[in-house]
């Protein structure tokens, strides 16, 4: 019988364990694509539209991984009506209400306003701002399977940003994204 000393017993249980936590996931397959809204499309077309350097406009759902989000509105500027939560002088808000969907059959997924940086035309990014707040907003939390959450996200930017584009990535263990164009 083999004996193990306890370093060694420890170090097989957390290979064990990041064994396990990472079979099940997709982290691993976040190929994202367009999905269409008619479920009885032929899809069996495998083509190189798929790449995960592709940038998807607003309107599309994009199944990512375990994920399908939807961007379907943009508003620049979006106007705080508080007036204790203005941007700062020389900035402005914009917000884009979001859908996220758990593709899932059985495993709850976590969500989070902080999956999304906003990036402008001169490639500065933006990530989102807790003092111009759209409701309802996006927030955190999780989404069992099959459901979906709905909700605002805003950025706080400079007044003369344009040309915006987000970024999601819902998994803060992979650099694998999905970027969105939000402006024409």
């Amino acid at each position: 019988m083999l004996k193990f000393n306890k370093a060694t017993k420890v170090s097989l249980m957390l290979l064990g364990l990041f064994a396990f936590m990472f079979s099940g996931c997709n982290y691993f397959n976040n190929n994202p694509k367009k999905v269409d809204d008619d479920e009885d499309s032929d899809s069996s077309d495998d083509s190189s539209d798929n790449k995960s350097s592709e940038t998807f406009k607003l309107g599309d759902r994009i199944e990512f991984g375990d994920y399908i989000v939807e961007i379907n509105t943009f508003e620049d500027p979006y106007v705080e009506t508080d007036e204790y939560l203005q941007p700062d002088a020389g900035n402005k808000c914009v917000a884009f209400e979001v859908e996220i969907e758990n593709s899932t059959s059985g495993d709850s997924l976590s969500y989070s306003d902080y999956d999304f940086t906003l990036y402008d035309s001169d490639g500065y990014s933006y990530d989102s701002s807790w003092l111009c707040t759209k409701e309802p907003s996006l927030g955190t939390g999780e989404i069992n399977a099959g459901k979906k959450v709905k909700g605002w996200v805003t950025f706080e930017v400079l007044e003369e940003s344009e040309g915006f584009s987000v970024q999601y990535n819902p998994d803060w263990f992979s650099e694998e994204n999905v970027e969105i164009e939000l402006s024409d």
